[in-house]
């Protein structure tokens, strides 16, 4: 049931212009949105109420919860929850933003 809900989550998301890359590693709540132009490769996690802006890129292995990414940000191998991470800025690797606004 779990991959049957991630499919339709991954589709629903697909249909709004949004790329992923190795699907059966990306795991999407329900409630996170993401914008069009987005791009999310291998390995990436998105949790909770996040919110992924126009043209992010996700490179592989970030876990993502509770969290906004504003437009245009690239996150790489990092782990982000209750954070905001502004426009244009580029994360990790192997970044921990707890709590934070950067």
């Amino acid at each position: 049931a779990f991959d049957v809900l991630n499919s339709r989550i991954l589709n629903y998301h697909k249909k709004d212009g949004v790329v992923f890359f190795g699907e059966n590693t990306i795991f999407v709540d329900v409630d996170v949105q993401i914008e069009s132009g987005a791009i999310v490769y291998p390995n990436n996690i998105l949790k909770g109420q996040s919110y992924i802006g126009k043209n992010v890129v996700l490179e592989s292995g970030n876990y993502i919860a509770d969290s906004a990414i504003c437009d245009g940000v690239t996150v790489c191998q990092s782990y982000i929850k209750n954070s905001v991470v502004e426009k244009k800025k580029k994360i990790g690797p192997f970044e921990k933003l707890i709590n934070v606004k950067v």
